[in-house]
């Protein structure tokens, strides 16, 4: 009968190998806890801004905290943790160094204390005009190249919005909503106005909620320049590594990949 017998160095070999598989194995017994957890990177957003951002059963829902998530599924080693407090106070922990990041406008102010990525990796537009299809203006609406079209029409407007006082003329004929849910029932079941300027993200949470989307409809309204409100991801500046981040997150922002996804997460909302 014939006997196979592995070679002495052979053995030798093989029992050095298992020695240090067990002695890798002991180590990782007696590894300090937490150093192979990744990095939480605590970001902040606001509460009450449906569909960017609020809180549901407790946890960060919207826009905003979905592209966040998104970018760290890209950076092994770091994973996001999300709060939802009132806006300002989101501001305020970022600045005092309570919590990392911020996705958001980054203006003089909210640059003194945090960094951000040098382009933009959400852009919120304004200018859409929002109108219902059984609206006997609608094919107005669709058409005009300027507000100079739509003077025989009635546009509902948000009291007290700083933005609409700046890009909707003084002089169109107007009802004013006290907030967004208000507007679009002016617009879809009262009919007390044409149409509305907002977002296409906002203008189909609202549709939805409100149970109006089979009505909705949207355009962009190019005319409307000063419309774009760029969102960029900050990290503030006391926190360690904070440029590092930063590197790492524009990286991400680079890969087609990335970007496809993007997209996709985007026009899920609008």
């Amino acid at each position: 009968m014939l006997q196979f017998t592995t070679p002495l160095k052979g053995r030798a070999r093989s029992s050095a190998s298992h020695v240090r598989v067990l002695l890798f194995l002991t180590g990782m017994l007696f590894w300090p806890a937490g150093s192979l957890a990744a990095q939480t990177v605590t970001f902040a957003f606001s509460e009450h801004a449906s569909p960017y951002s609020s809180k549901q059963e407790g946890e960060a829902v919207g826009l905003l905290p979905d592209i966040v998530r998104l970018v760290f599924e890209f950076i092994p080693g770091m994973e996001p943790l999300a709060k939802v407090l009132p806006w300002a106070r989101a501001q305020y922990d970022v600045q005092h160094g309570r919590y990392e990041g911020l996705l958001t406008y980054p203006s003089d102010e909210r640059r003194a204390y945090a960094l951000f990525t040098d382009r933009p990796v959400y852009v919120q537009n304004f200018g859409n005009l929002v109108y219902s299809d059984v609206n006997p203006n609608a094919s107005i609406i669709e058409s005009a190249t300027g507000f100079d079209a739509l003077g025989g029409l009635t546009v509902i407007t948000e009291k007290d919005s700083g933005w609409e006082a700046d890009n909707i003329p003084g002089d169109l004929d107007r009802v004013v909503g006290k907030d967004g849910d208000t507007m679009m029932h002016l617009l879809m079941f009262r009919k007390a106005g044409d149409y509305m300027v907002t977002t296409q993200e906002g203008a189909k949470f609202l549709a939805a909620k409100h149970g109006y989307s089979a009505q909705l409809r949207t355009r962009s309204a190019e005319f409307i320049t000063e419309s774009l409100v760029p969102f960029h991801i900050g990290i503030s500046r006391s926190s360690p590594g904070a440029e590092q981040i930063i590197n790492q997150i524009e990286s991400v922002m680079d890969r087609p990949m990335f970007q496809l996804r993007l997209e996709q997460l985007i026009s899920r909302y609008r």
